[in-house]
């Protein structure tokens, strides 16, 4: 027994454990509370990251459904091509790709983006040529290249609906 303070020595030495168990509880739970806030900020960055892609993949299924083959025909006044969206595809699809392609963490898709803009750069030596001596030959090449490239878009709208699929089930 402590002859100052009354209290048995088994009693100073559970008092002074008890003291230092909640000084190491306090830091256990620190650095717990410390590793909860970094798991919920990566959460919250996935799911921003997450809410930036549908956003992106909703622009490119606009796109997409704007340039159907299947709306063409109301688009056009009844034709399947039209001189005039080349210039309208080129600056839809650049603009997509400066403002959402960095979001998709798949490189067929960024492939498949650059390859329609690729596409959209049709006018060739044999273009020109065909485009002076015979214009109508010009014109057939221009629709192909039309109907790929309309094709090549459709192909990337895939793509990126399968890759929201698979980052859903992540």
């Amino acid at each position: 027994m402590d002859q100052q303070t009354g209290t048995s020595l088994a009693t100073t030495i559970i008092t002074s454990f008890m003291s230092l168990l909640a000084v190491a509880v306090s830091f256990y739970t620190a650095y717990n509370v410390k590793n909860i806030e970094r798991e919920k900020s990566k959460l919250k960055k996935v799911e921003i990251l997450f809410n930036m892609q549908v956003k992106a993949a909703r622009e490119f299924n606009k796109i997409y459904h704007e340039f159907s083959p299947l709306n063409l025909g109301d688009v056009h006044d009844g034709e399947f091509y039209g001189k005039t969206q080349w210039e309208q595809i080129r600056s839809r699809i650049s603009k997509y790709q400066a403002d959402y392609a960095y979001l998709f963490d798949d490189d067929e898709i960024i492939k498949k983006i650059e390859n329609i803009m690729l596409s959209l750069d049709f006018v060739t030596q044999e273009y020109a040529y065909y485009e002076e001596k015979d214009p109508s030959t010009a014109r057939d090449i221009e629709e192909y290249k039309y109907i790929d490239t309309l094709k090549l878009i459709a192909e990337a709208n895939g793509l990126i609906k399968k890759y929201m699929f698979k980052e859903l089930k992540k």
